[in-house]
């Protein structure tokens, strides 16, 4: 998963939760104190939620919430701080949005993020970044995962399942700069994922689209 947050604050400050997201749940953020570059990054990159504070420079706030609409409508996003517009807002997040208090906004955040992560007979825990569980006949069996970036591709599949994925958007999961990162990373990591399954239990899980991309489910 990938968060966008931005503040007029010092990064500091969201010490805490930034070390939750990335440490304990295996989550990539993007943090930024300067709108242009929020903008610019919501433009290229794909988030799963977007922490945002108001801001009183309206031209430039608006030009943000429109890369927003446009770039990433399916996320979550999450809009705290004093002086916020409603209405400007609502009219260009029409989806997945939640104004609040910025007190609120991180209680939703600690709360609402689980550390295990279980879909049908697979067990994630996000703090352990070697294994995955695989529950046979009422029996807890531990497998052991490739790499580090199978571990994070695994878990943005399982937090998406029977969603269509596209290249970039896995990238984008497990990547700290994606634009940097070559489309065969992930490929390399679907190829493990799926040799994992088919060792353990005989399957493939991930199934290919021709140029829409893949989708976790069996």
């Amino acid at each position: 998963m990938r968060f966008l947050i931005y503040s007029k604050k010092k990064k500091s400050e969201f010490k805490e939760l930034i070390n939750f997201l990335e440490k304990e749940r295996l989550i990539i953020v993007d943090f930024f104190n300067d709108m242009d570059e929020a903008e610019y990054c919501a433009e290229i990159r794909k988030y799963d939620t977007c922490l945002i504070e108001s801001d009183k420079n309206m031209i430039k706030y608006v030009n943000f919430l429109k890369a927003l609409k446009v770039y990433n409508p399916e996320s979550n996003s999450l809009f705290y701080g004093e002086g916020k517009d409603h209405k400007i807002i609502n009219y260009y997040i029409k989806n997945n949005l939640l104004i609040g208090t910025k007190e609120e906004l991180f209680e939703k955040l600690y709360s609402e993020i689980e550390e295990e992560i279980r879909y049908k007979n697979i067990i994630i825990n996000t703090k352990n970044e070697k294994k995955i569980w695989i529950i046979e006949k009422g029996n807890r069996k531990e497998v052991e995962i490739y790499t580090k970036i199978d571990f994070f591709l695994l878990t943005y599949f399982l937090r998406h399942y029977d969603e269509k994925l596209n290249i970039s958007r896995l990238i984008d999961a497990i990547s700290k700069e994606p634009e940097l990162t070559k489309s065969s990373i992930a490929e390399t990591s679907i190829s493990s994922i799926r040799k994992l399954f088919k060792e353990e239990l005989d399957l493939n899980p991930i199934k290919a689209f021709k140029k829409v991309g893949y989708r976790f489910s069996f």
